[in-house]
This record gives C-alpha cells, sequence and structure tokens, in this order.
C-alpha cells in the first residue's frame, strides 16, 4: 500500500526542509517521496541530500530546463511505483495522521480519488481553513474548484497513472476533471484539516488574474463555448472565487 508523494520544487531551498520533514513525521510510514526539481538556481540538492543520507526513500530529479510545475510533476509521477499517488508542494505541510486517515478512508470505502481540508498560512502566519464537503461531482468542479492539490491522493490500481496537462496554470485542476470526467467517479472530501497551505506569493495571489485565467480556462483548455462558458464562470465567480478573497 505504498503512496509515492510527488513534490515539485522551484527554487526553494529555504523552505522544501519543513516540506520533507512533515512527510517524515508521518504516522503512515510506507511511503516514497519523489522530489522534482524545475531547473532551480539554489542550494536545493544538499538540502536534500542531507535527508537521503539519512536512509529515508527519497529521490531527486532535476529538469535541464524550465518546464513548469505540471510537466515537473508528471517526470515524477511517470517514476512512482505506488499503489498510491500523492501530491505536495515544496512550500506546503502535512499533518502527522494525514496519510494514515486519507488512506484508511479510501481503502474502507473503496474510493480511488480523495482531498481534505486544509488552513492556510503566511509568513504573518495562519489565514483560516479550507473545510470541505465530503462529494464533489464533476458538474460541481466546473463551477469552482474546491480541491486543494497538497490534500489530493489518488489510487494507481483504480485508474492507472493520471498526468496533469502542460498548462502554467490550473494544471491540477485539469486534472482533477479530466479523472472524474474520464472515470465517471466522484472526489470524496474529509473535512478534517490535515494539510497546510502556504499563500505566500505564488500565481494565485494577483486575484484579477486568477479570474481572467478561470474565464481562459473554460474557452481555451477545455474548449467549451461562450454561453457554456458564461454559465460555469458565473458560480465561478460567485461561490469559488470566495476562497481567494478570504
Amino acid at each position: 500500500m505504498k503512496v509515492s508523494i510527488i513534490m515539485p520544487s522551484y527554487n526553494s531551498a529555504a523552505t522544501i526542509g519543513k516540506s520533507i520533514e512533515s512527510v517524515l513525521e508521518q504516522s503512515y510510514k510506507d511511503w516514497e517521496l519523489i522530489i522534482s526539481d524545475d531547473c532551480s538556481n539554489d542550494d536545493i540538492v544538499s538540502v536534500v541530500k542531507v535527508y537521503q543520507d539519512q536512509g529515508y526513500d527519497i529521490k531527486l530529479l532535476r529538469n535541464d530546463d524550465n518546464l513548469g510545475s505540471g510537466p515537473t510533476r508528471n517526470r515524477a509521477i511517470s517514476i512512482a511505483s505506488g499503489k498510491y499517488i500523492a501530491f505536495l508542494d515544496s512550500d506546503d505541510l502535512w499533518l502527522p495522521n494525514k496519510l494514515s486517515i486519507q488512506i484508511t478512508y479510501m481503502k474502507e470505502n473503496d474510493i480511488a480519488f480523495s482531498f481534505t481540508s486544509y488552513r492556510k498560512f503566511d509568513f504573518q502566519g495562519q489565514r483560516g481553513e479550507h473545510i470541505v464537503s465530503s462529494k464533489v461531482t464533476y458538474k460541481q468542479l466546473l463551477k469552482s474548484n474546491p480541491i486543494g492539490c497538497l490534500t489530493v491522493v489518488y489510487d494507481c490500481e483504480k485508474i492507472g497513472k493520471c498526468y496533469m496537462p502542460a498548462l502554467r496554470r490550473k494544471q491540477d485542476y485539469a486534472l482533477w476533471l479530466n479523472i472524474l470526467d474520464k472515470y465517471d467517479i466522484d472526489a470524496f472530501g474529509i473535512p478534517e484539516v490535515l494539510a497546510e497551505y502556504c499563500c505566500s506569493g505564488g500565481v494565485t495571489s494577483n486575484k484579477l488574474d486568477v479570474i481572467k485565467d478561470q474565464w481562459r480556462f473554460y474557452r481555451n483548455h477545455l474548449k467549451f463555448g461562450f454561453v457554456r462558458s458564461t454559465y460555469y464562470f458565473f458560480f465561478y465567480a460567485t461561490s469559488g472565487l470566495k476562497k481567494y478573497l478570504k
């Protein structure tokens, strides 16, 4: 029941140590950590080597060119050997019982795709919690994305290895939609807070860009017509956007 943890990194030498330690502190011990570095120019290799030298199952891949987080995650997924795929970015954290609770929940309920609630933090401290519902359907996911990438686990034995589209933004959201649509399944949420999301800076910090990206996502990636895009964008603007404005 090994879990393959996919961790993309880019110039994250200052934060990745704490992210790795949150994996080491998991009560669930059957895991491998695959760090896929997107052509960083900091000292991330030395940071990761400290943990590798302690005998932990940690692999480090390095891109020759900067490819973006989607292709970078996909490199790690391609060599993953676990039954389950999980995601954790190099500035985010897991609570110690995250994997234990989530894998038990998936096994007991025969679930292929799950996610959890999480809390947000920045350099000034905590910034509130994002509590999820118990189930999200494909149509509901089109209206807003309550699924935090750092909380997702999917079962490779049930749906195979699933890869992120080569998008600079919303590649995780695109993958969730692809999985739910292709395999005709729902995403099941655990309301308990099991992860901590760093919301300092990054691509989600500019609210106007988020709005524009969502419209382009409907029109350019999903290839929705104007009317259908407007329909889903209305729900996104009135509900899904709330989590970015908190």
